[in-house]
């Protein structure tokens, strides 16, 4: 990222595109209205088409598999009130290191707890080990701690969109 070099493209990567554009709207919808309207899931559709398009996506397997992601999370969409969407962030911490980077889903889950969830497109669901050591997720709490000090407890999720929602945290 630093050095502006080029990314190399994948049907992974581009997977991943067209479905967090189109979460993200579907975020920004549920911030506003807490809840899908027919309207809404078509609109949600709409951007994953259109991004899915522009990113070339045509084999209509994949294509097909991102929509069922994006379907199923919005039938299943908030864990409590949405702080943010696509959370970009550039902070610094006390020592020092810049952090950059984006939380897909910020979200209060009561007056003192904070969940930081991040999506996922892959195949490969992390073990309970690799997820208690996960690099982003570590990173997620340590932004999380600076942008949110009001908040004693983060919690900090994978959002397998081929499957479950997981939980951990730092200590």
């Amino acid at each position: 990222y630093v050095l502006h070099l080029p990314k190399k493209s994948n049907v992974s990567f581009k997977l991943g595109i067209a479905v967090h554009e189109s979460l993200a709207r579907a975020g920004d919808i549920w911030k506003l209205t807490q809840k899908f309207t027919k309207d809404n899931i078509i609109e949600i559709k709409d951007v994953y088409n259109k991004t899915a398009a522009a990113e070339g996506i045509s084999d209509t397997n994949i294509y097909h598999d991102g929509m069922q992601m994006v379907l199923a999370r919005v039938n299943d969409f908030a864990n409590g009130d949405i702080l943010t969407i696509e959370d970009r962030f550039k902070v610094t911490t006390n020592e020092g290191v810049m952090l950059t980077g984006a939380m897909d889903k910020v979200e209060a889950l009561s007056e003192d707890s904070i969940l930081v969830t991040d999506y996922k497109t892959s195949k490969y669901f992390e073990t309970t080990a690799e997820l208690k050591a996960d690099i982003q997720l570590s990173v997620y709490d340590v932004v999380a701690s600076i942008k949110y000090p009001d908040y004693e407890r983060i919690v900090l999720s994978l959002d397998y969109l081929r499957g479950d929602q997981v939980f951990t945290y730092r200590t």
